[in-house]
């Protein structure tokens, strides 16, 4: 396995506002190999079109790497890894080597999570013909390595009848350290839901690829209150439950 890791000069897990340098390792358990090394700094540079530069040129060396091990989470660079590159990111501290193991471990965990989900609504939810019953499977959504999950996970609101809705619009408004995968992946793996309403200005890239992976798919409509999209989430071979009547 490939972990990419960002330290500082004293091999210590630093956030990537740091001046520092990635290290990719390769290898499993207690065994690993630095392959790569490449320094990274953002330096004084406002501009975020000079930063993203930068960054890309920099996981650009990466060699097909897209886990990457930090000492943070938040902020724009770490939103553009995960959302424009398709990067996993851990948050951790302590001694490197075994920080790697555990986030090794955490891949597998999820990796065999992935393979023993149910490939249809019908076993995971119990669904009749006519749209989604009353059991719902519940997915786990992993944590971070050494550490809890950078920020509280956001519950969405609960309408019943297996309805759930999100406004990631308000979520992100309301605090600009947040960005669209800490929201939704918790909610997305972790609630029990026959329908889930995102609202939101536009859809992040690794939406549609992410809803793949968990047998989900969504229609999306235009909000009627102003600009921005409503996705309408449900499980695979399976119809949306139906707005009740009021």
């Amino acid at each position: 396995m490939k972990i990419a890791v960002y330290i500082d000069a004293q091999g210590q897990l630093v956030s990537l506002y740091e001046p520092g340098r990635f290290c990719v390792y390769q290898g499993s358990g207690s065994d690993w190999t630095r392959t790569q090394e490449i320094a990274f700094a953002v330096g004084d540079s406002t501009s975020l079109a000079t930063i993203k530069t930068t960054l890309a040129s920099a996981v650009a060396q990466f060699d097909g790497c897209e886990l990457l091990l930090s000492g943070s989470v938040k902020g724009f660079l770490y939103s553009y890894l995960q959302e424009e590159c398709g990067f996993r990111i851990w948050k951790s501290q302590g001694a490197l080597l075994d920080q790697l193991a555990g986030v090794e471990q955490r891949e597998h965990e999820r990796a065999e999570r992935q393979r023993n989900a149910p490939n249809s609504c019908a076993v995971a939810a119990g669904c009749a013909s006519g749209g989604c019953g009353g059991g719902r499977a519940r997915r786990v959504a992993a944590a971070a390595v050494g550490s809890a999950p950078d920020g509280a996970a956001m519950a969405a609101e609960d309408l019943g009848s297996g309805r759930y809705r999100i406004d990631l619009i308000s979520a992100l408004s309301a605090d600009s350290k947040l960005n669209s995968r800490q929201v939704l992946l918790p909610i997305l793996e972790g609630t029990a839901f026959d329908r889930l309403e995102i609202l939101c200005d536009h859809l992040p890239k690794w939406f549609a690829p992410k809803l793949r992976e968990l047998n989900l798919k969504a229609d999306c409509v235009p909000l009627e209150t102003g600009p921005g999209v409503k996705a309408i989430v449900s499980h695979e071979g399976c119809s949306p439950q139906q707005e009740p009547v009021t």
